[in-house]
Order: structure tokens, then sequence, then C-alpha cells
């Protein structure tokens, strides 16, 4: 028989199969057991000589994943393990070979996809591909097909065999997965997607297409979407079909945006000009003017029972001079004077409206602190 070292160098990628037969073989475990026993007594070419010719490959292969430490003799209830052996199961499920290796594996892959992928925004929704060291270091505990407590009888070498087997099969997906992975292109959002998505497939890992849009692309994918990549990953949707259904829907939700927004900027101008007409700046008085001149659709009012300050309701949650603490009503006044000019030079849009904010606020402490002289508003 070889030595136990050789045969390890010889298997080192550990192809699992080889010890199925060995490690189902109950007639070799009795001799298992006696070469165990005889490495403390030194009669270990005694009891090898002893085995059977057709016992002998399955008894050095059962020896050898004793010693490593990923399999034990049962030596309960018909030939299953002992509970003392169950209790072992966590131990040696650590002890698998393999597991080192792809440990490392994943380490390298995951400083590698650091340095390639684009920064993290944090964008609300993103979906994240599972990581290669959580993965890594799960795959000693994917112990799912044993059940939680000894069973007398019940696990037996079979069993276990296969828990083994799920295991390998799963560090075999991650390393599909890490060399998926591995060129720079794959974490390039300008990169060609339909090349993108068949490197997925080639490698196994087309199931991960939801989550890699999502983080690549650095966007959440909503219901509409998730469809459409459900049907390039299970019904032949062309990836190009997809991007241009994609790029026509962004196309539209901008076009509906930039006009909401149209609309709302139209409705402050519409209010500034109100506040042009205004002769008196007490509260009652130029509410009830704001209400009139708009048709009801303007409302000036406290912002909150919290926050005192006044501001003119324009639309549905929409509040001009909400979260500015603005008490006053001629300040108030000054301020959508303001925020109505710095709109003429920003984009329609929600950060458009956030720096006409800005704007219109730096112009209102100005004119509160007395550096610059009031003008009048353009037109």
């Amino acid at each position: 028989m070889k030595s136990i070292e050789s045969l390890a160098q010889e298997r080192a990628f550990f192809p699992l199969e080889h010890y199925r037969q060995a490690i189902l073989c109950e007639e070799a475990y009795p001799w298992a057991r006696r070469y165990f026993a005889s490495l403390h007594a030194h009669t270990v070419r005694d009891v090898l000589a002893a085995v059977p010719v057709h016992l002998q490959p399955s008894v050095q292969l059962i020896a050898e994943a004793v010693q490593y430490g990923w399999f034990v003799v049962p030596n309960g209830k018909n030939g299953t393990f002992s509970a003392r052996q169950f209790a072992e199961r966590w131990r040696m499920a650590a002890a698998l070979p393999w597991l080192p290796d792809i440990l490392q594996r994943a380490l390298e892959a995951e400083a590698r996809a650091r340095h390639h992928r684009p920064a993290e925004r944090h964008t609300f929704g993103v979906r994240r591909l599972p990581g290669f060291v959580d993965q890594a270091l799960a795959l000693p505990h994917r112990l799912s097909r044993l059940p939680l407590d000894h069973q007398a009888g019940a696990i037996t070498a079979e069993l276990w065999f296969q828990v083994l087997a799920d295991v390998h099969a799963a560090t075999a997906a991650l390393a599909a997965q890490i060399e998926c992975f591995a060129p720079a292109w794959m974490w390039d959002p300008a990169a060609s997607l339909e090349h993108q998505v068949e490197r997925l497939r080639q490698h196994g890992c087309a199931h991960l297409l939801i989550a890699y849009v999502s983080q690549t692309r650095d966007r959440w994918i909503d219901s509409p979407e998730q469809k459409k990549l459900e049907d390039v990953l299970y019904r032949g949707l062309p990836v190009v079909e997809y991007e241009q259904w994609y790029l026509e829907r962004a196309a539209r939700a901008r076009a509906e945006e930039e006009g909401r927004w149209r609309a709302l900027f139209a409705r402050i101008r519409e209010l500034a000009g109100i506040f042009d007409d205004a002769r008196s700046f007490a509260r009652i008085p130029l509410g009830r003017l704001i209400r009139e001149l708009s048709g009801g659709r303007f409302t000036l009012q406290r912002e909150a029972d919290s926050n005192p300050g006044l501001v003119v309701e324009v639309a549905p949650n929409y509040l001009v001079g909400g979260g500015e603490g603005i008490d006053e009503p001629f300040a108030l006044a000054n301020f959508c004077q303001a925020l109505a000019d710095a709109l003429a030079d920003v984009p329609c849009s929600f950060p458009g409206y956030l720096e006409a904010c800005r704007q219109a606020r730096a112009s209102l402490i100005a004119f509160q602190s007395g550096t610059v002289a009031p003008c009048e508003r353009a037109g």
C-alpha cells in the first residue's frame, strides 16, 4: 500500500468521488479500525499485510480521510455514526481539505474585485452580489441534510458522503464564480452587457444576473425591469432588446419627471408674481391674497406643530420655504422671489430644485444681514 502522504500529493485537486466506494465499503471498516489501533502498537506492517488485497485501496482511502479529519469510521448502531461521532460533524466539515484553498482564492478574488469595480455609492435599493469570502466561510456550515439532533441508526456513512458532496459542489460553484468575475471588464458598467451575460452563462452564474446588473449599473431594479431580466434569463429575450427597452423607458421617465418639475417651477414663479402684487405682508391678509389670486391652489400655512416656520403649499407635498424656518411673511416673499429667479438657471429636476433653494437661502441671508441692497426681480 502507498503511504498516505503520496496519495495526498497525487490528489492535490481532491476528486471527492474517488473516495465514495471506499467510504461506503462497510467491509473495510474493521480493517481500518485495526489499522488505527496498530499505530499505537507499532504493528502497522503486520496489519497492512493482513488486509485482503481487494480491500487495501478502500482501507487506505478511509485511513487517509480519518487522518485528515473529515471522516470517522462509524461505530454506532448498524454501522452508523454514534452520538459522539455526530457531535464532531462541525469539526469534520471544517477539516475538508479543499476549504483552505478556496478561502485563499476567495480572499484574492475579493481584493481583485474591489480594485476593478467602481467605488460604491450606496444607492438606495441596489442589490449586491454575494461576497466571495462570505461564501467560502459558509461552506463548512452547509450541513442541511443532517438532522439537528442525533438519531440512532440514522446517520449513515452514505448520508455523510452526500453532505460532503453538497459542500464539494458548492465549492466548485464558488470557484466558477470567482473565475467568472476575474476579468476587469466584468465590473465595468460601460462594457457590453451582452458579453457579460454570456460569460455569466458560461460559468454557471446566470442566476446572479439581476443582482449583477443592479450592482454594476448601480441602480435599483424595480418589478418591470426584473421581469425583463427574467425574460433574458429564462425566456430567450436578447440582451440587445432588453437594453433598448431600458433606454426607452428611462428616457420616458426622465421626460415625465422633467415635466413634473417644470410644472412645479411654473407654480413657484406664479407664487412669486403674487408676492409682487402684495400690498400688505401681514399674515392673514397675505394668506387671503395668495388663496384668491391662485384660485385656491396655494395656501399660506405653518409647516408643522414642531416647526412653526411659514410655508406656501403650491402642490401636494410641495412646500415653498419648507425646512427654512422662515417666521416672517416678508422674508418668505423675498425667499420665494429669489427662488423663482434661481430656477431660471437650473435644470428641471430635484437636484436643480435643491440648488435653487440653496441660492435663494444665500440671497435671503445676505439681504437680512444687510450686506447687499435688495434688488428688484427681473421682469
